[in-house]
């Protein structure tokens, strides 16, 4: 590894486009590097980082074999404390044959110690050097994306921060650096109990915090019976009922996915023939309508329901719940856990004037429900 270390530099190059910022972090051999796009080399605790002058475009890469994103909430000193909400969607690529588990481990910790509270910078450079330098060291990673979004107004009416009272920006600021460092991996409990006995430590430092549950939930075995994973994609789906297409879960090749979702009721997930479309060549499966008492098959947003079902509870805002879909031969099904075929309770043979290509798909839940959704490549 040190000999690769010595012939590899971390390449930064930036992009801006349509109100987003994009930082590329890569590794590429010396002898791959056009030095006459870089703008700045590294020294000192930065050696080995190189910063490209701001591109036009980006290259482009294969799909990515790992994401997380969430939504930050900063704070704007000059416009009286308002809270200003980003979208920070992070993308991860690997280098080599490693399986699954071992790449969702490797960005777990990347990203735990990304966000540790100790060493969180308070600003967005600060923050993007923490990543470089945190990518020489996990050198697993073979590439890794950044992108940050600012958020519209519209989506959350968030009002200014007062300092004479706890806010929910302060709230969530302290449960995410709570969680952040009870799961930091220097520390992390091997065990059940020394995981308690950290959680309780913690609770004794983070004074805003009045009361905590943890809950464990022992799955049952159909549910957490996969095969092995190849990669995943992790997303969240605001409370607005807007589509969200995911690229990075290939659907083109294949007529089955299998999935998990942690949402209070209405989760939508499309199957489309055209990217960004969702109205026209689409299959729609919601799952828990009706406050979670009902799910159904649609042919396309907003067009009639195909196959319906009463499906009381169904899904759970706390906890995840496996299902799978199919449509192999134009016949769309969905199921209950992760193995195809179990647990069916929605079924729709489509007709031939309705056949079409599946080539992409997108997720969404509804004004009354967030969703977090977790998708697995299986190899």
């Amino acid at each position: 590894m040190g000999a690769r270390t010595n012939t590899e530099v971390v390449v930064l190059t930036a992009l801006k486009n349509n109100g987003s910022a994009m930082m590329r972090m890569e590794r590429l051999k010396k002898t791959d590097i056009n030095y006459k796009q870089v703008h700045h080399i590294a020294g000192g605790p930065y050696k080995g980082i190189l910063v490209n002058k701001q591109a036009d475009h980006l290259n482009t890469v294969g799909p990515c074999e790992g994401r997380v994103e969430f939504i930050a909430y900063l704070i704007n000193s000059d416009q009286n404390n308002a809270a200003v909400r980003d979208r920070w969607t992070l993308r991860f690529w690997f280098r080599g044959q490693v399986d699954g588990v071992t790449k969702k481990q490797t960005l777990t910790d990347y990203f735990a110690e990304l966000i540790s509270p100790k060493t969180l910078p308070r600003k967005y450079v600060g923050f993007v050097k923490r990543a470089l330098v945190l990518l020489q060291r996990y050198t697993l990673i073979k590439r890794l994306e950044l992108e940050v979004q600012e958020l519209d107004g519209d989506e959350e009416d968030l009002p200014p921060i007062s300092r004479g009272q706890v806010d929910g920006v302060t709230k969530k600021q302290t449960l995410t650096d709570y969680f952040a460092e009870l799961i930091s991996p220097k520390t992390l409990p091997r065990k059940y109990v020394g995981f308690v006995k950290r959680a309780l430590v913690l609770l004794q430092r983070y004074t805003l915090i009045k009361r905590l549950e943890l809950e464990v939930q022992e799955l049952d075995g159909d549910e957490e019976d996969l095969p092995p994973i190849k990669s995943f994609v992790s997303v969240f789906t605001p409370d607005s009922y807007t589509y969200r297409f995911v690229p990075e879960v290939p659907v083109d090749s294949k007529t089955f996915l299998a999935f998990k979702i942690k949402a209070a009721c209405d989760a939508h997930l499309s199957l489309c023939a055209v990217y960004g479309d969702v109205e026209r060549k689409t299959y729609e499966i919601c799952l828990g309508a009706e406050n979670n008492s009902r799910s159904f098959i649609r042919d396309g947003s907003f067009g009639p329901i195909k196959s319906e079902a009463h499906t009381v509870k169904l899904l759970d805002e706390h906890d995840f719940r496996y299902f799978w879909i199919s449509w192999a031969d134009h016949h769309v099904q969905v199921g209950r856990g992760a193995k195809q075929g179990q647990g069916t309770f929605l079924s729709w043979v489509v007709p031939p004037n309705r056949h079409f290509k599946v080539n992409s798909m997108a997720v969404a839940t509804s004004r009354q429900a967030k969703g977090q959704w977790e998708f697995a490549e299986i190899m």
